[in-house]
């Protein structure tokens, strides 16, 4: 997704709530922890359960479906921030067997971001 973070003043001088204006979406994004309480500090983000909505224009809306932590190459199991159990787990049930991933040999990796894919561009006013 490519935004444009929009800040504007108020008539009586104090700050409006930022918005973004989406200039294009994508289907998959990646979004570290900072990012996301950025903008849920700001105002221009909504975080409830797995979804997450952008309240740009237009207002897009994202599911959470991979979240930071350990996961397994071979199966993409999680292990949220067991790294040990997570190496064993790969260690025992895929001796053997090459990783997957070539950018991680081991057979497991640690992400540090949040997965999130598209759900539904929102319609404001039938639009």
């Amino acid at each position: 997704m490519y935004a444009q973070r929009v800040i504007g003043v108020k008539r009586d001088g104090t700050w409006a709530v930022p918005k973004i204006k989406v200039l294009r979406e994508k289907k998959l994004m990646r979004w570290s922890p900072r990012w996301l309480i950025g903008g849920l500090t700001e105002g221009w983000l909504e975080w409830s359960g797995d979804r997450i909505t952008l309240k740009g224009t237009p207002p897009l809306v994202y599911n959470i479906v991979g979240k930071p932590g350990y996961y397994c190459c071979h199966d993409n199991r999680f292990f949220d921030q067991e790294r040990a159990l997570c190496k064993a787990y790969t260690e025992t049930i895929f001796k053997g067997v090459p990783s997957p991933d070539p950018n991680n040999p081991l057979g497991w990796r640690l992400d540090n971001h949040f997965t999130c894919e598209l759900a539904t561009r929102r319609r404001i006013n039938g639009g």
